[in-house]
């Protein structure tokens, strides 16, 4: 017969587990509201910029005048970018993402750049050395934040470090779901899978100032940031929604798992309470 004393300290405890678990599960939807705010001018800003060096680009024949980030270049060594969260709880979010990573396939001259500390301790100890940093996921779809890692890339493939950068990031779906995706940053490639449609229905007619070099220079940098900058954004509206669907699958189990405790709780007591009275008129015949 389990013991009054250790399943009343078990309810409690997972009273407590409960009432975690649900203010995190509203903790993580507050989050997920703020985020959904500007998610979808996001999208048309980081549409609106591919569509504009898109539109440069198709102006004449720039070949001679590409800035290095947007020429094609041969796929030798490779940085991948892993975006992930800096906390844990929040399901398969994490795990997914490292999975779509080495899933792709990689070579001996792919290393990894990890947004999210929970990212290194994922990825097999044989790909640790590959690791070039680890960095926080926090506020890095500010574009402030966005701009420095892109200044970071370009010097990267500027200076020679590498030749290819993508990025592997969870791409928002819905409430209930999102899907591993890998994006190529470098060289140019097209927007993200979630931007919205084409701005741009035909082309433009404009002239350009100062020149055609600097424009690109400068557009070039802008469409990397604002494309970073849009997949943390989804990155984060996807832990988030995680999150919150794993804090209510813990609660519901919580209050399953509570039930029952007060069940096999109440069934106890009352069979010592019936066994203390059955001794109690057994004693009360013999006198």
């Amino acid at each position: 017969m389990p013991n009054l004393k250790v399943l009343r300290q078990r309810i409690q405890s997972v009273k407590s587990t409960k009432k975690i678990t649900s203010a995190m599960k509203l903790i993580a939807t507050s989050h997920f509201k703020k985020l959904q705010k500007n998610y979808q001018s996001s999208c048309h800003y980081t549409q609106a910029i591919y569509e504009c060096l898109k539109a440069v680009l198709e102006y004449k024949e720039l070949d001679h005048e590409l800035p290095d980030i947007l020429r094609p270049r041969p796929k030798s060594k490779e940085l991948r970018i892993i975006l992930g969260s800096d906390r844990g709880l929040c399901g398969g979010f994490n795990p997914s993402i490292v999975k779509q990573a080495l899933h792709q396939e990689y070579s001996d001259n792919t290393f990894f750049l990890c947004l999210g500390e929970k990212i290194p301790s994922l990825i097999p100890p044989s790909l640790k050395d590959k690791i070039i940093n680890v960095l926080p996921m926090q506020n890095k779809e500010a574009y402030k934040e966005s701009f420095s890692l892109a200044y970071f890339l370009e010097h990267q493939v500027l200076s020679g470090q590498f030749d290819h950068v993508s990025i592997v990031y969870n791409r928002f779906r819905s409430i209930l779901s999102y899907t591993p995706t890998l994006h190529t940053l470098i060289p140019f490639n097209g927007p993200l899978e979630a931007a919205t449609k084409p701005l741009i229905e035909n082309r433009w007619l404009f002239d350009l100032e100062p020149n055609v070099p600097t424009l690109l220079k400068t557009l070039a940098t802008k469409n990397l940031a604002t494309q970073i900058a849009h997949a943390c954004m989804e990155s984060h509206m996807s832990e988030q929604s995680a999150r919150m669907m794993a804090m209510d699958t813990s609660t519901r189990s919580a209050e399953d798992m509570l039930e029952q405790l007060e069940k096999t709780y109440h069934r106890s007591r009352q069979t010592i309470i019936t066994n203390e009275l059955i001794e109690i008129i057994a004693g009360a015949e013999l006198l």
